[in-house]
């Protein structure tokens, strides 16, 4: 958290540097706005991509402002604002930006506002332009999932591959289970819970343990709310959003989901 509060100030003070160009302080103001976006501080976060999205036509280049459009959306989304979400996607598009994260942006909100045949399509195309993805496959199997189609435990299986550089959930040899285990029945909540913790023994992999548990329980609060206990579901969202990965979007859609279930004591960080 501290090294990202450091860089949204050096970014800050190169916004200042009266020889940058209107395009390099442009780029300075986005890369602070993923930042405060990474620190879960989305209304800082809106209003440096909306800086940027209402420059004068030309000041700034078309690929810039795409990316502002798109950012801008996810903020919209985690903020529940759904159409808002969708315009700045369109307008993204427009702009000719077209890539994954687009993708996968508009199959969790296509999720979120009941439309799964969209989200269903959309995450089919996310994957496959990353396919080793460890949130795309998650993404599969939970709008399978929520769709009872017959392809469930076909979506719920982690190709061997996936995200092996960065986010393979291993510790010392030893692989720990995923939500995939879980949606597809060959674990239960209580399992998968236990493993992390086991895999991951504190203080050496506490950030890591975070991450995974971060994770999964945002996708086990989706489990017990497709099996209508709303409960199990809300207790899930609260220890998601109470590991703090304010960079990860599991947190951003835990804390997403607090709001939607009216829990007063969601709050930005400071």
């Amino acid at each position: 958290g501290q090294k990202y509060r450091t860089n949204v100030v050096a970014y800050s003070q190169r916004m200042q540097n009266s020889s940058a160009s209107d395009e390099e302080r442009g780029w300075i103001l986005y890369e602070r706005a993923e930042l405060f976006l990474a620190l879960g501080m989305l209304d800082y976060a809106k209003s440096d991509f909306r800086t940027i999205i209402y420059l004068p036509r030309g000041a700034v280049s078309r690929q810039l402002q795409a990316h502002a459009f798109q950012s801008n959306a996810w903020v919209y989304l985690l903020s529940g604002s759904w159409i808002d979400a969708a315009q700045m996607l369109d307008s993204s598009q427009e702009l000719g930006l077209a890539n994954a994260r687009s993708h996968f942006i508009r199959a969790v909100l296509s999720y979120y506002t009941g439309r799964r045949d969209r989200a269903g399509d959309e995450i089919a195309k996310y994957r496959s332009m990353v396919p080793d993805d460890r949130r795309g496959v998650f993404w599969s199997c939970l709008i399978a999932a929520a769709a009872s189609t017959d392809s469930v435990k076909e979506q719920c299986v982690m190709p061997p591959e996936a995200d092996t550089a960065e986010s393979l959930a291993q510790s010392g040899g030893k692989q720990i289970p995923t939500v995939l285990d879980v949606f597809s029945g060959r674990d239960s909540p209580d399992e998968l819970l236990k493993a992390i913790e086991e895999a991951t023994p504190e203080p050496a992999d506490n950030t890591r343990r975070a991450e995974l548990l971060s994770e999964a329980y945002y996708y086990l609060g989706k489990y017990y709310e497709l099996r209508e206990k709303p409960d199990e579901a809300l207790l899930c969202f609260r220890m998601s959003a109470a590991q703090n990965v304010f960079d990860s979007a599991e947190h951003g859609l835990a804390v997403l989901e607090l709001r939607l279930h009216g829990d007063t004591r969601v709050r930005e960080p400071d």
